[in-house]
């Protein structure tokens, strides 16, 4: 899965709100997000706060490089891809003329905010999305620069699966996932993830075909072009301690493998996580 595993890694540098692998699979049914949490109508600072959240996605739909950037303050580089190496602005505009790093797609799509507060200088909000197959719940920090609210990190947050949805609990460890239930039934599947490890972890998720293994998906140069390996989902790293919701929307029968693609930061090479061992399969009946 050499492929997916570069993709993968480039998501992660580009961030846990702003990239994914999570679209692939089936045009089917998009499943609506959660609502967000009722709250009376911002204003003042909050109403400026939770319009700098939505121009934050709208510039990360436009497929718009500068204009994302132009969202995020200088240390949400840092705050969000320092464990990657990845420490200014520039690094991602390299990274873009690359083609290592692109965003718009998969569009956010029901992009909801919520529980906004400001004090000072800094804001919080909560804010729900689809991306693609996957259903993203997180904390957004921002701080005030001049006249701006800027983005400045990001936190996946836990909260209750969606109504209907199969869950499992999930702990990540050096180097394995501890799942309690490897079986669901076809439809929405959450994840109540927690780092039980030392380490950042992150879990993404791909459908494999009938009759392809795990290890020849990981050992394969192409596995979506010649495995038929197809990418259903990535859930942005948490921190050791962390807590994070991840939920996959309309999974169809058939197996599915997931992996943990962050650099081993005691290892020298920085071997990824899933060439250690932290990778596994379900199924869904």
């Amino acid at each position: 899965m050499k492929k997916t595993l570069v993709a993968l890694v480039a998501v992660a540098l580009a961030g846990a709100l702003f990239l994914s692998v999570a679209c692939g699979g089936d045009d089917d049914e998009e499943a609506a997000a959660p609502a967000a949490t009722e709250t009376a109508a911002p204003s003042g600072d909050e109403a400026d706060v939770e319009a700098a959240a939505q121009g934050a996605a709208q510039a990360y739909n436009s497929g718009d490089v500068e204009a994302f950037l132009a969202t995020v303050s200088d240390a949400f580089v840092a705050n969000v891809f320092g464990a990657f190496g990845v420490s200014a602005k520039d690094d991602l505009r390299q990274a873009a003329a690359s083609g290592d790093f692109s965003i718009g797609d998969p569009p956010f799509e029901d992009f909801q905010v919520s529980n906004v507060t400001a004090s000072g200088d800094s804001a919080t909000a909560d804010d729900s999305h689809l991306e693609g197959r996957a259903l993203i719940n997180e904390r957004l920090s921002f701080v005030r620069v001049g006249e701006s609210w800027l983005l400045d990190d990001i936190d996946p947050t836990r909260v209750e699966a969606p109504e209907g949805a199969a869950e499992a609990n999930v702990g990540l460890v050096e180097f394995a996932f501890n799942l309690d239930r490897l079986s669901f039934p076809a439809g929405d599947v959450t994840f109540q993830a927690s780092d039980d490890g030392k380490q950042m972890h992150e879990m993404g998720i791909v459908k494999l075909p009938e009759g392809v293994t795990l290890q020849q998906a990981l050992e394969a140069e192409d596995p979506e072009g010649t495995l038929g390996v197809t990418d259903v989902a990535f859930f942005a790293p948490i921190d050791p301690g962390d807590q994070a919701t991840w939920t996959v929307t309309d999974l169809e029968p058939g197996r599915y493998a997931y992996a943990c693609f962050i650099p081993d930061e005691d290892d020298p090479e920085g071997t990824p996580h899933a060439l250690k061992g932290m990778v596994g399969e379900f199924t869904v009946q």
